[in-house]
C-alpha cells in the first residue's frame, strides 16, 4: 500500500496546489505576524493568503516541470511505477522490479542536481532572512521579531540537516542499484 507521501508525488497538479496552499497560507501568515510587529493579525492573514497562493503556484509549476522532465528521461511510466519510484527515493531502497532501475537512476541524477542547488542557496536565503530579522529585533526591540528570527534559524538548521540526510539516502540508493546490476542473475538449480 502506498504511503501518503508517495501519493503526493503522483497527485494531479490541482490537488498538489490545494495541499500546498493549505500548508503555506497559514504558515506564511504566522511567520509574517511574527516578523512584522507593526502588522495586525488581519494584515498578516492577508499577506499569508497572498503569499500562500503565489508560492504554491510557483511550486506546483516546478513539480509539473519536473514530472515532464522525468517522463522525457525515463519514459511514460504507469502510476504504480511512479509510486514505486517515489517510495524508493523516500525510503532509500531500490524498487522490487529491477526494470525500474534505469528510470530511478535518471530520477536520482535530477534529484542530486536539485540537492546541490538547495545546498548552495538555502543557507544564504534563510541566513539573510534571519540576519534581517535579528537586525530588526535589535533596532525595534519587539519580542515577536526575536521569535520570528528564531523560527528562521531553526529552518536553516533543519534544512541543512535534511539536505545531508537526503544526499546520504540518494548515495545509498545508487550503491544498492549498482550492486544489484553487478550481481549475476542466479540460475535455478534443476
Amino acid at each position: 500500500m502506498a504511503n501518503w507521501r508517495d501519493k503526493i508525488t503522483v497527485a494531479p497538479p490541482w490537488a498538489y496546489f490545494l495541499l500546498t496552499c493549505a500548508f503555506c497560507g497559514p504558515s506564511f501568515g504566522v511567520l509574517m505576524w511574527l516578523l512584522m510587529p507593526q502588522a495586525d493579525a488581519w494584515s498578516a492573514l492577508a499577506g499569508g493568503v497572498a503569499f500562500g497562493v503565489g508560492f504554491p503556484a510557483f511550486i506546483t509549476s516546478s513539480v509539473v516541470r519536473e514530472r515532464r522532465r522525468l517522463r522525457e528521461t525515463a519514459g511514460d511510466l504507469s502510476r504504480q511505477d511512479l509510486l514505486a519510484l517515489a517510495r524508493a527515493v523516500r525510503v532509500g531502497e531500490p524498487p522490487a522490479d529491477p526494470a525500474l532501475d534505469r528510470p530511478l537512476l535518471a530520477m536520482l541524477e535530477r534529484r542530486r542536481t536539485q540537492l546541490e542547488s538547495a545546498a548552495r542557496s538555502n543557507p544564504w536565503i534563510f541566513g539573510a532572512l534571519a540576519a534581517v530579522g535579528l537586525l530588526r529585533a535589535f533596532t525595534e526591540g519587539e519580542p515577536r521579531v526575536y521569535a520570528g528570527t528564531a523560527v528562521l534559524l531553526v529552518l536553516l538548521i533543519v534544512s541543512l540537516k535534511l539536505l545531508s540526510m537526503r544526499r546520504t539516502r540518494l548515495e545509498r540508493l545508487e550503491q544498492q542499484i549498482s550492486a544489484r546490476e553487478e550481481r549475476p542473475a542466479t540460475q535455478p538449480e534443476g
